[in-house]
């Protein structure tokens, strides 16, 4: 096999900048029924610059620019919406609001490149707006418009190297989630327990995805399509109680319970297929406290995820995540506060050369001063080990990722903080 190496020197600089504004009015029709009127507009602007380099071997500086491996793009996007409710309150503890919202949207997309310069886009939508309150229980649903990138919509072909290569889609659609959510909450004073339930479903139409080329020795060339297909949906739940005071201790628990399920399209070499991705995780943590001296709060995760695929004869791929951390608070002597903080992840399936697990371990020391004990001096040790790094291991399409992250490392800060308690 023919060996190649790539020797170049990339800079990218985005800047995003945004400006909101709105206005509501109420107006109550009768005693039960009411209407709002909502109106927004935004502009927002957002640049990027892609300058890429390749060594000169007589000077070994990065001084050869290569043009057709770069881009800067900017993109203004206007945007109006016009959204009038009604809200009917059946009881006080029962009501319904329906509205329908009207959007228009104005970008202008510049690519300012040699084979390309300007694409403007003009759009509207008419986005509806459900919700449901009954007591404790709300069911909503609503409409969502994302606008792909303009990296994606370049109308170039950029070879960034020999075996990776990206085609631009200048026909690419914005893509619309249709959301339906659920959720109960309710806290029980006298008891002190608190139990909670929330689920979303999104389907998607018009999603962006990478469609796959991939030749027999590697090399691989992307272009991004608009598919329908995809959703993804979760349901989670939380139980928390704190137990009455037993002599100078308190203690509390709280346990969570979390699922997901992705079923997402993908194309490789023409061959279309779908990737269903499913997450458990579970949650618990105690805490204790004994009067004014300290307190400690143990916790424990487990995360197992699982991926099939559908229509391609591609291999399911698992694995299971794990995560400790424990806390103690030291309240003496009196106005002083000493916090250690640990925290252990461990992420069996990863690639050679990947750690697998990674020991947090942070201390601090804070000192109240000032008049009410507003002032607090604080001095922080973060990552005395040393080790602190984010694994993280995933499937797309027909690809395993792993990516490690080497996160700030071990440093020390001193900070000072006032806390206002009013304003007045």
């Amino acid at each position: 096999m023919q060996s190649d190496t790539t020797d170049r020197f990339t800079k990218n600089t985005n800047r995003a900048i945004s400006e909101n504004i709105s206005a509501v009015y109420h107006y109550p029709i009768g005693k039960k029924l009411s209407a709002d009127f909502i109106l927004a507009g935004n502009h927002n602007r957002n640049a990027g610059d892609l300058f890429t380099y390749d060594k000169d071997l007589n000077t070994g500086l990065y001084t050869i620019f290569l043009q057709n491996q770069s881009s800067n793009l900017i993109r203004n996007q206007w945007q109006q919406t016009f959204l009038p409710q009604l809200t009917y309150n059946f009881t006080d503890e029962v009501s319904l609001k329906l509205g329908l919202g009207s959007q228009f949207n104005q970008i202008n997309n510049q690519f300012n490149t040699y084979a390309a310069t300007t694409l403007n886009q003009n759009y509207f939508y008419l986005l509806p707006v459900l919700e449901l309150r009954l007591q404790k229980f709300n069911i909503s649903y609503s409409d969502d418009i994302r606008q792909p990138s303009i990296s994606d919509m370049q109308p170039v072909t950029i070879v960034y190297s020999p075996i990776y290569s990206f085609i631009g889609n200048p026909n690419l659609k914005p893509s619309r989630s249709h959301n339906l959510g659920f959720n109960y909450n309710n806290y029980h004073s006298d008891s002190q327990v608190a139990i909670g339930i929330n689920s979303r479903i999104t389907v998607e139409t018009n999603t962006v995805i990478r469609e796959n080329f991939v030749t027999a020795d590697g090399a691989k060339t992307v272009r991004p399509v608009n598919l329908n297909g995809s959703f993804n949906s979760y349901l989670s739940g939380y139980f928390s109680k704190n137990f009455k005071k037993q002599g100078n201790w308190q203690f509390g628990t709280s346990t969570s319970l979390s699922g997901a399920i992705g079923h997402y399209f993908f194309q490789v070499n023409q061959q279309n297929g779908y990737q269903n991705t499913k997450t458990v995780t579970l949650s618990q943590d105690f805490e204790a406290t004994y009067v004014d001296v300290f307190a400690f709060r143990p916790q424990y995760s487990i995360n197992p995820a699982v991926t099939t695929y559908q229509n391609v004869n591609y291999k399911s791929t698992s694995y299971t995540m794990q995560h400790a951390s424990f806390s103690l608070y030291i309240f003496v002597p009196q106005k002083y506060t000493w916090l250690v903080d640990y925290a252990y992840s461990y992420n069996p399936l990863v690639a050679p050369g990947f750690r697998r697990n990674s020991n947090l371990l942070s201390l601090a020391l804070t000192r109240r001063i000032q008049k009410k004990e507003r002032g607090e001096l604080k001095l922080t040790c973060y990552d005395l080990l040393n080790q602190s790094v984010n694994s993280v291991h995933f499937a797309s399409g027909n690809t395993i990722n792993d990516t490690q992250s080497l996160l700030l490392r071990r440093y020390f800060m001193f900070s000072y903080t006032y806390h206002f308690k009013d304003f007045r």
